[in-house]
């Protein structure tokens, strides 16, 4: 068992991710959220987890793992046309991930959602954590509005919320 991780994990806390994404901030990320899913008929959905339950860290699971967990748990492979994106962030890891469904990965592809990923790790590595989900969030809806570019002149049906959920 690794118990650096375990015990960041145990020291994490609601209280200290509210610190990095405020009220505010979750805000504005919904909007940025909204206002890219009007490009296109995608689905992206935000969750922030500040620690994974310590009987998880035990496990061994990684944010990969926690992040396919949530990704069902979630519903976020329930979009008609199976283009639901979920950009996960593990706060007491210091990692996010990217999961898409199966229509957005065959038509966007790994390579992709790794830069974004790795674009975002890098603002967060400078203490930038708005600026580098903004820029992710943006690359994810530019990616998906190639891919599924909106239909004119058809009422864009929104099957996910747009709020930031953080657990």
């Amino acid at each position: 068992m690794d118990w650096s991780r375990m015990t960041r994990h145990f020291m994490a806390s609601q209280r200290g991710t509210h610190k990095l994404f405020s009220d505010d901030t979750m805000k504005r990320l919904q909007a940025v959220i909204a206002d890219g899913e009007a490009t296109h008929r995608g689905e992206v959905r935000l969750i922030v987890e500040s620690a994974l339950p310590l009987r998880k860290v035990r496990r061994g699971m990684s944010t990969r793992q926690r992040a396919l967990d949530l990704f069902g748990t979630f519903r976020v492979w329930d979009t008609e046309e199976n283009n639901g994106v979920l950009l996960y962030i593990n706060v007491a890891d210091h990692k996010l991930e990217i999961i898409a469904d199966r229509a957005a990965s065959r038509r966007i592809g790994d390579p992709h959602w790794q830069t974004v990923c790795g674009l975002a790790q890098s603002a967060f590595k400078k203490g930038e954590f708005e600026h580098g989900l903004v820029q992710a969030l943006e690359s994810i809806h530019g990616a998906l509005a190639v891919a599924f570019p909106a239909q004119e002149g058809t009422t864009r049906k929104n099957e996910l919320p747009d709020a930031p959920t953080v657990i």
